[in-house]
């Protein structure tokens, strides 16, 4: 024999409700919320011959049936609606529920406490994830605030320091232009002479007289405020080890007026000479 909603087979030896309507019998399962085997064991033989199944329409056959077994104190209504723990309280012989109702009441009631336990559960994480989440994001967002901040303090130092890096090198190229002009003005009276040979242990007032002698010049010792010959620089040391023979260094003239040093530069520049060169000391 099956169940003639689920169409599962019934055990064998227990006793099931058979509906007078269309005559199926059911698992208790299947008739769940009109009635339990506890109270199917309480009904009389009369009661459970005309019992209707909820599929075809036992709700009201359940409710007159209830009308009339009230004054028998019948619980068969109570059996359609009420919780399997009101129904057992409310039963007076105790002495019949079995050791399997009591299992099936306590699974369902720990069922009900599972599933209200598992959802609040279910709450409360997905409540502290979202927390978690958000507390996560606004630490990361403090984060690249305080950068952010960090940043912009050190912008507003470099913009002070290129600010005042810029200021240096314009202060600095005019000090370099003043530094040339005031080099330059010191030049003024300076003439440089280039190739004449030199002597060992010369003395600068004798080259000074052989130069004038070779250009034809007469001059006066005292428009001639200092002489010397120039020292020789790395350079051009490295540039002329290769030759036989150094060139001689350049010799140089300061004049006392600038106008005697006008003089002699045309007159040179007038009565050139092989391989001597007559110039302005300028840088």
């Amino acid at each position: 024999m099956v169940c003639g909603n689920c169409k599962v087979a019934l055990s064998p030896g227990r006793s099931f409700p058979t509906c007078s309507s269309c005559n199926k019998t059911h698992h208790f399962k299947c008739l769940e919320g009109q009635i339990y085997q506890a109270h199917w064991r309480t009904l009389t033989r009369s009661q459970k011959e005309e019992f209707v199944c909820k599929f075809c329409g036992g709700n009201s056959h359940a409710a007159s049936t209830n009308k009339r077994s009230r004054d028998n104190s019948s619980p068969i209504s109570q059996s359609a609606h009420a919780p399997k723990r009101i129904l057992i309280e409310n039963n007076s012989s105790m002495n019949n529920v079995t050791a399997e109702d009591l299992k099936e009441l306590i699974r369902s009631t720990m069922q009900e406490q599972l599933r209200n336990e598992l959802g609040n559960f279910k709450e409360d994480l997905k409540r502290e994830i979202r927390e978690e989440f958000i507390n996560e994001y606004r630490r990361e967002i403090d984060g690249i605030q305080e950068e952010c901040r960090q940043l912009k303090q050190h912008c507003s130092v470099l913009e002070s320091k290129v600010a005042e890096l810029e200021k240096l090198q314009r202060e600095n190229y005019v000090v370099r232009a003043q530094m040339q002009d005031l080099n330059q003005y010191t030049r003024r009276n300076n003439v440089i002479v280039s190739g004449v040979v030199e002597i060992p242990n010369e003395k600068p007032l004798e080259t000074l007289q052989r130069i004038a002698t070779i250009m034809n010049y007469d001059l006066d010792e005292q428009q001639i405020e200092a002489c010397h010959r120039l020292p020789v620089n790395r350079w051009s040391v490295n540039r002329n080890r290769s030759q036989a023979a150094p060139p001689p260094r350049p010799f140089i003239l300061k004049f006392v007026r600038r106008y005697v040093k006008t003089d002699f530069i045309i007159h040179c520049k007038s009565n050139r000479k092989e391989n001597i060169f007559v110039n302005e000391h300028l840088k």
